[in-house]
């Protein structure tokens, strides 16, 4: 039984340490120290078309509107107003790195947009108006509107660009 424990220990010190010196040769999934450098290697074969997305929430009652523009490079968020000397602003602004970018235009790629009607208007009082806008390569080009709704493709949207952001400060879907 010893004999077999320490033949098993040794070959599996072996394999990390081959792994260690061949990461390209076995494929290590355990090997965190060099993930790092595999992540930066991976990065640069990702193909990411040209796209921008739009996410505009009016917030009706109280008077102000937050937008949320995705591209492949950055995310900016503005704030408008309906009261006096209320400019459009940027209060938020980060770059997307690949990674991040690409999880979201795939999952832009998977929901299939270009399906969905251009208006929809729940049964609500009028408070509530979010706009949402596509367009870029490889992706068909799209408004909706939906006024005191919220439809499942679109909360999905919402999760990942909540996902894209550090702090529960500018979240959409407030957890």
């Amino acid at each position: 039984m010893k004999r077999g424990f320490k033949v098993i220990l040794v070959s599996l010190f072996i394999w990390l340490v081959l792994a260690y010196v061949y990461p390209n040769v076995f494929a290590v999934p355990l090997s965190s120290w060099n993930s790092r450098e595999v992540w930066k290697k991976n990065e640069k074969e990702i193909n990411i078309y040209p796209f921008k997305f739009t996410y505009t929430d009016w917030y009706g009652s109280e008077g102000y509107m937050l937008q949320y523009r995705i591209d492949q490079d950055s995310l900016k968020i503005h704030y408008d107003c309906d009261f006096e000397n209320c400019n459009d602003t940027i209060i938020y602004k980060s770059g997307l790195n690949r990674y991040k970018t690409n999880q979201f235009y795939t999952v832009l790629r998977s929901l299939r947009i270009d399906t969905l009607k251009n208006l929809y208007v729940g049964e609500g009082i009028g408070h509530s108006r979010v706009e949402v806008e596509l367009e870029g390569n490889n992706l068909v080009s799209k408004r909706i509107i939906l006024m005191d709704t919220l439809l499942p493709k679109i909360k999905t949207i919402t999760f990942e660009i909540d996902n894209l952001l550090p702090s529960n400060k500018y979240r959409i879907q407030k957890r």
